[in-house]
């Protein structure tokens, strides 16, 4: 055993990444068998979907890092992923348990490969006959599907799971999903040590009743029925009570609406000003990125609706706006220059009758924060009229209002260095007091290239 924590302590660091929602009654006893892991080079992650019972309490002492996001096992583990700094990345149910003798063989066998994937030999906490038999035919169907279940305990290379984009964002057979995809890079690993996983569904459903369902859910989705459509088969009674994937439960702001301003990611037609500094793919692929992050920071946030305005009509069918989160309201720009777009855009979204206030940011502010956000929220919320976030270059990468300013955005020339200076000019001429945030930086320039590895988690792009 002291050699196998040796061996593993001088080898890749491992994230341990837990989905968790509403789990109080196991997860105690979870936490507790995996703290010997904690001493051996690894990262133990809990991410929460929103629990509302003691899990958080539970959780926060026993792990290295407490994530909370909004619900869905697919997407909280890829929440988990993004801010782990493990090389191998472990995906564990909040009812299994794995011991350091996992972690090391798999170390071991990992230990000269780059990419790679794989899961362990599943056993359960009731060692009856009928379990045993579940498990050596999981295994079986395993080996010759090469398609890991969640019970089974998937591990993955963070380089390939970065490279296969994670998770697909599905509320159900993300597991198989994800499988599918990596076994076309690279054949799996099926380690013989064992995990342990609780027997409770099983038990509760029954043995055959749940076999049969869980193969005919597969069925169903090898046949092509959309995982959206499976979920409420799987999750009847919660989805009855509203507590899966809710369209946002209770935004902190709910009388503000958040505006995320940005182009369809088309090649030569994004971020043209970097032309001297990259080569048109990797333009794109930056500012895919960058896009991809602010999005996904409004969406976790939980902070306020979103709306996304994109420059063309046919953003709906796009694959990486599809690919977005589903609570986006995606409106058109209109014709026009940047100012009579965003005044145009901001009038509709206050002459809603929920929303009071209106801020508008854009997709290329990479270094943009939840306490960037949730000040310049809490200020208009507290009665700021003008709320502007500066940009180092002289612009600003927010602005936010309690109604509408048509002035603010007239006349000036957009793209110089002096937008935030006539702003501010405007706002005093109209007579309306303005809150000025920290200045922030935004990717504009080559000379703002520099600035991407100050960000924590990294930005993953090309380059």
């Amino acid at each position: 055993m002291l050699r196998s924590v040796k061996k593993l302590e001088s080898m890749k660091h491992v994230s341990i990444i837990i989905p968790v929602l509403d789990e109080e009654k196991i997860l105690e006893s979870s936490l507790n068998s995996l703290q010997i892991l904690r001493e051996d080079n690894c990262e133990i992650i809990v991410v929460d979907g929103g629990s509302s019972d003691r899990s958080p309490e539970i959780a926060k002492p026993r792990v290295d890092k407490f994530l909370v996001t909004r619900p869905g096992r697919a997407h909280q583990m890829n929440f988990g992923a993004e801010h782990s700094r493990g090389k191998i990345l472990v995906f564990l149910h909040a009812d299994s348990q794995i011991s350091s003798q996992a972690i090391s063989q798999m170390v071991e066998k990992t230990d000269s490969l780059n990419y790679f994937w794989g899961w362990f030999r599943l056993t359960f906490d009731n060692s009856s006959p009928a379990f045993t038999l579940v498990s050596f035919f999981m295994m079986l169907r395993s080996r010759i599907t090469k398609i890991c279940t969640g019970d089974q305990t998937l591990f993955i290379s963070s380089g390939l799971f970065n490279n296969v984009g994670g998770f697909p964002s599905i509320p159900i057979m993300e597991d198989v999903a994800i499988s599918k995809i990596l076994r076309v890079q690279t054949a799996p690993i099926e380690l013989r040590i064992e995990t342990l996983t609780a027997t409770r569904r099983w038990e509760q459903e029954g043995i055959c009743r749940t076999i049969v369902f869980m193969w005919y859910l597969r069925l169903l989705y090898w046949l092509g029925v959309s995982p959206d459509k499976l979920v409420t088969k799987y999750y009847p009674k919660k989805i009855e009570e509203g507590s899966i994937e809710k369209s946002h439960v209770a935004y902190k702001y709910s009388n503000i609406d958040m505006l995320l301003f940005a182009r369809l990611p088309v090649l030569g037609k994004v971020k043209t000003r970097l032309r001297d500094a990259l080569p048109e793919t990797e333009i794109l692929a930056l500012y895919e990125a960058m896009f991809k992050r602010v999005a996904g920071l409004l969406d976790e946030s939980g902070l306020a609706q979103v709306q996304l305005w994109l420059d063309t009509d046919s953003a709906k069918e796009n694959e990486f706006v599809l690919d977005l989160p589903g609570s986006f309201k995606i409106n058109e720009q209109i014709e026009g220059d940047l100012g009579e777009k965003m005044n145009f855009a901001i009038n509709k979204s206050l002459v809603s009758k929920d929303s009071e206030c209106a801020l508008l940011l854009g997709s290329d502010c990479p270094a943009m924060t939840y306490d960037y956000l949730n000040n310049a929220l809490r200020l208009l919320s507290d009665g700021a009229k003008l709320v502007l976030g500066p940009a180092e270059d002289g612009g600003y990468v927010l602005i936010g209002v309690n109604k509408s300013y048509p002035e603010l955005f007239q006349d000036i020339n957009w793209g110089t260095n002096e937008v935030l200076e006539k702003t501010i000019q405007k706002a005093k001429n109209i007579g309306i007091d303005y809150v000025c945030l920290e200045p922030l930086w935004d990717v504009d320039r080559p000379d703002d290239l520099g600035r991407l590895s100050e960000l924590v988690p990294s930005l993953k792009w090309v380059s």
